[in-house]
Protein backbone atom coordinates (compact mmCIF):
# COMPACT_ATOMS: atom_id res chain seq x y z
CA UNK A 1 0.00 0.00 0.00
CA UNK A 2 2.65 2.14 0.78
CA UNK A 3 4.72 1.69 -2.88
CA UNK A 4 1.60 2.65 -4.68
CA UNK A 5 0.84 5.69 -2.48
CA UNK A 6 4.70 6.72 -3.56
CA UNK A 7 4.41 6.59 -7.30
CA UNK A 8 1.56 8.71 -7.19
CA UNK A 9 2.05 12.42 -7.40
CA UNK A 10 2.23 14.93 -4.22
CA UNK A 11 -0.75 17.42 -4.20
CA UNK A 12 1.53 19.68 -2.43
CA UNK A 13 5.45 19.24 -0.21
CA UNK A 14 5.66 18.62 3.51
CA UNK A 15 5.70 21.89 5.44
CA UNK A 16 3.82 23.52 2.72
CA UNK A 17 2.08 27.19 4.53
CA UNK A 18 -1.34 26.56 4.46
CA UNK A 19 -2.09 23.01 3.08
CA UNK A 20 -3.34 19.90 4.71
CA UNK A 21 -4.88 16.64 3.80
CA UNK A 22 -5.46 13.82 5.52
CA UNK A 23 -3.73 10.65 4.63
CA UNK A 24 -4.22 6.45 5.69
CA UNK A 25 -0.69 6.43 4.26
CA UNK A 26 0.76 8.52 7.05
CA UNK A 27 -0.75 6.42 9.53
CA UNK A 28 0.11 3.01 7.41
CA UNK A 29 4.02 4.59 7.97
CA UNK A 30 3.49 5.22 11.60
CA UNK A 31 2.11 1.15 12.28
CA UNK A 32 5.27 0.43 10.10
CA UNK A 33 7.36 2.49 12.77
CA UNK A 34 5.37 1.03 16.00
CA UNK A 35 6.31 -2.22 14.62
CA UNK A 36 9.96 -1.38 13.90
CA UNK A 37 10.63 0.41 17.10
CA UNK A 38 9.21 -2.21 19.56
CA UNK A 39 9.49 -4.95 17.41
CA UNK A 40 5.87 -6.27 18.26
CA UNK A 41 3.32 -6.25 16.25
CA UNK A 42 0.33 -3.22 15.88
CA UNK A 43 -2.20 -5.69 17.15
CA UNK A 44 -0.34 -6.45 20.08
CA UNK A 45 0.92 -2.75 20.91
CA UNK A 46 -2.72 -1.19 20.73
CA UNK A 47 -3.85 -4.16 23.17
CA UNK A 48 -1.12 -3.40 25.03
CA UNK A 49 -1.35 0.44 25.38
CA UNK A 50 -5.08 1.35 24.97
CA UNK A 51 -7.23 -1.84 25.15
CA UNK A 52 -6.13 -3.82 28.17
CA UNK A 53 -5.68 -0.14 30.01
CA UNK A 54 -9.14 1.22 29.58
CA UNK A 55 -10.98 -2.12 29.50
CA UNK A 56 -12.22 -2.26 26.19
CA UNK A 57 -14.13 -5.15 26.16
CA UNK A 58 -15.66 -4.87 22.24
CA UNK A 59 -12.61 -3.22 20.86
CA UNK A 60 -10.29 -5.50 18.64
CA UNK A 61 -7.71 -6.09 15.94
CA UNK A 62 -9.42 -8.52 13.43
CA UNK A 63 -6.99 -11.49 11.81
CA UNK A 64 -9.39 -12.46 9.37
CA UNK A 65 -12.51 -11.19 7.39
CA UNK A 66 -15.25 -12.08 9.13
CA UNK A 67 -16.62 -10.08 12.63
CA UNK A 68 -17.43 -11.97 15.64
CA UNK A 69 -20.35 -12.15 17.88
CA UNK A 70 -23.41 -9.45 17.36
CA UNK A 71 -22.24 -6.56 15.08
CA UNK A 72 -23.44 -4.07 12.43
CA UNK A 73 -23.45 -5.14 8.92
CA UNK A 74 -22.58 -2.11 6.38
CA UNK A 75 -24.27 -1.59 3.14
CA UNK A 76 -23.03 0.10 -0.29
CA UNK A 77 -25.50 0.79 -3.73
CA UNK A 78 -23.41 -0.35 -6.17
CA UNK A 79 -23.92 1.02 -9.71
CA UNK A 80 -27.15 -1.29 -11.65
CA UNK A 81 -27.97 -3.14 -8.77
CA UNK A 82 -31.30 -2.89 -7.21
CA UNK A 83 -30.36 -3.40 -3.51
CA UNK A 84 -27.79 -2.98 -1.57
CA UNK A 85 -24.42 -5.25 -1.30
CA UNK A 86 -23.23 -6.16 2.07
CA UNK A 87 -19.61 -4.89 3.01
CA UNK A 88 -19.55 -6.71 6.15
CA UNK A 89 -16.40 -9.27 5.58
CA UNK A 90 -13.48 -7.44 3.83
CA UNK A 91 -9.67 -8.46 4.33
CA UNK A 92 -8.40 -6.41 7.66
CA UNK A 93 -5.17 -5.67 5.71
CA UNK A 94 -7.03 -3.72 3.56
CA UNK A 95 -7.21 -0.36 5.75
CA UNK A 96 -4.40 -1.86 7.72
CA UNK A 97 -3.92 0.96 10.88
CA UNK A 98 -5.94 3.93 9.84
CA UNK A 99 -9.04 1.51 9.52
CA UNK A 100 -8.28 -2.00 10.99
CA UNK A 101 -10.28 -1.85 14.80
CA UNK A 102 -13.30 -3.27 15.03
CA UNK A 103 -15.13 -1.63 18.45
CA UNK A 104 -18.26 -0.59 20.04
CA UNK A 105 -19.67 2.68 20.47
CA UNK A 106 -19.25 2.52 24.22
CA UNK A 107 -16.15 1.54 24.11
CA UNK A 108 -15.20 4.81 21.57
CA UNK A 109 -16.59 7.30 23.89
CA UNK A 110 -14.69 5.97 26.94
CA UNK A 111 -11.14 6.12 24.61
CA UNK A 112 -12.31 9.62 24.45
CA UNK A 113 -13.23 10.31 28.09
CA UNK A 114 -9.56 8.87 28.89
CA UNK A 115 -7.49 10.98 27.02
CA UNK A 116 -7.50 14.12 28.85
CA UNK A 117 -7.77 12.06 32.21
CA UNK A 118 -4.32 10.92 32.06
CA UNK A 119 -5.00 7.56 31.58
CA UNK A 120 -3.36 7.00 28.49
CA UNK A 121 -0.76 9.81 28.19
CA UNK A 122 1.60 11.62 30.01
CA UNK A 123 0.85 15.46 30.19
CA UNK A 124 3.06 16.61 27.99
CA UNK A 125 1.95 14.15 25.44
CA UNK A 126 -1.54 15.28 25.33
CA UNK A 127 -0.16 18.44 25.15
CA UNK A 128 1.12 17.90 22.37
CA UNK A 129 -1.55 15.86 20.92
CA UNK A 130 -3.88 18.80 20.99
CA UNK A 131 -1.81 21.31 19.23
CA UNK A 132 -4.01 21.93 16.53
CA UNK A 133 -2.72 23.33 13.29
CA UNK A 134 -5.02 25.22 10.60
CA UNK A 135 -6.00 23.43 7.88
CA UNK A 136 -7.44 24.71 4.13
CA UNK A 137 -10.56 23.47 5.27
CA UNK A 138 -11.61 26.58 6.54
CA UNK A 139 -11.11 28.02 9.87
CA UNK A 140 -13.83 26.00 11.83
CA UNK A 141 -11.46 22.70 11.38
CA UNK A 142 -7.96 22.28 13.06
CA UNK A 143 -6.03 19.06 13.08
CA UNK A 144 -3.35 17.92 16.04
CA UNK A 145 -1.57 14.58 16.14
CA UNK A 146 -4.53 12.17 15.12
CA UNK A 147 -6.82 14.60 16.63
CA UNK A 148 -9.35 17.28 14.99
CA UNK A 149 -10.87 19.93 16.48
CA UNK A 150 -14.19 21.30 14.78
CA UNK A 151 -16.04 24.96 16.45
CA UNK A 152 -18.90 24.64 13.56
CA UNK A 153 -20.98 21.96 15.33
CA UNK A 154 -21.84 24.00 18.81
CA UNK A 155 -23.24 27.27 19.27
CA UNK A 156 -20.62 30.23 19.78
CA UNK A 157 -17.73 28.38 17.88
CA UNK A 158 -17.54 25.80 20.95
CA UNK A 159 -14.97 23.57 20.09
CA UNK A 160 -15.29 19.36 20.09
CA UNK A 161 -12.83 17.07 19.60
CA UNK A 162 -12.16 13.58 17.86
CA UNK A 163 -11.99 12.09 14.99
CA UNK A 164 -14.44 11.01 11.20
CA UNK A 165 -13.77 7.79 9.97
CA UNK A 166 -15.28 5.79 7.02
CA UNK A 167 -14.67 2.70 4.96
CA UNK A 168 -16.55 0.92 2.66
CA UNK A 169 -20.18 0.12 4.22
CA UNK A 170 -19.35 2.65 7.90
CA UNK A 171 -19.24 5.81 9.02
CA UNK A 172 -18.04 6.96 12.19
CA UNK A 173 -18.24 9.83 14.30
CA UNK A 174 -17.01 10.19 17.43
CA UNK A 175 -16.11 12.75 19.76
CA UNK A 176 -15.89 14.70 22.82
CA UNK A 177 -16.33 18.05 24.46
CA UNK A 178 -13.07 19.98 24.90
CA UNK A 179 -13.75 19.75 28.68
CA UNK A 180 -14.27 16.20 28.25
CA UNK A 181 -18.00 15.67 30.11
CA UNK A 182 -19.77 14.65 26.89
CA UNK A 183 -18.87 12.06 24.41
CA UNK A 184 -20.96 10.65 21.16
CA UNK A 185 -20.16 7.79 18.46
CA UNK A 186 -23.14 8.07 15.90
CA UNK A 187 -22.32 5.60 13.31
CA UNK A 188 -23.79 4.50 9.72
CA UNK A 189 -23.64 1.64 8.20
CA UNK A 190 -22.83 3.10 4.81
CA UNK A 191 -20.68 5.42 3.28
CA UNK A 192 -19.58 5.58 -0.16
CA UNK A 193 -23.08 5.89 -1.11
CA UNK A 194 -24.61 7.92 2.56
CA UNK A 195 -27.41 9.99 1.13
CA UNK A 196 -27.08 14.00 1.78
CA UNK A 197 -29.79 13.88 4.15
CA UNK A 198 -28.75 10.69 6.43
CA UNK A 199 -25.29 13.04 6.93
CA UNK A 200 -27.16 15.74 7.69
CA UNK A 201 -29.98 13.65 10.07
CA UNK A 202 -26.38 12.33 11.93
CA UNK A 203 -25.17 15.23 12.54
CA UNK A 204 -27.53 17.08 13.66
CA UNK A 205 -28.02 14.32 16.71
CA UNK A 206 -24.05 14.75 17.24
CA UNK A 207 -24.29 18.45 18.11
CA UNK A 208 -27.42 17.93 20.03
CA UNK A 209 -25.78 15.48 22.21
CA UNK A 210 -22.76 17.37 22.89
CA UNK A 211 -23.89 21.08 22.71
CA UNK A 212 -26.95 21.06 24.03
CA UNK A 213 -27.55 22.14 27.53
Amino acid sequence: MVGIALKEPRPFNPGQPGKWAYSNTNYMLLAILIEKVTGRTLDHEIDRRIVRPLNLTGTSVPITPHLPGHHLHGYEKLPGENAPADFTDFSPTAFWCPGNIVSTTADLNRFYRALPGGKLLPPYLWEEMRTFRDTDRGPDRKYGLGLESRTAYCPGGKPVWGHTGSVPGYRTFSFTSADGRRQITPVVNTSLTMPEKANDAALKVFGAALCAK
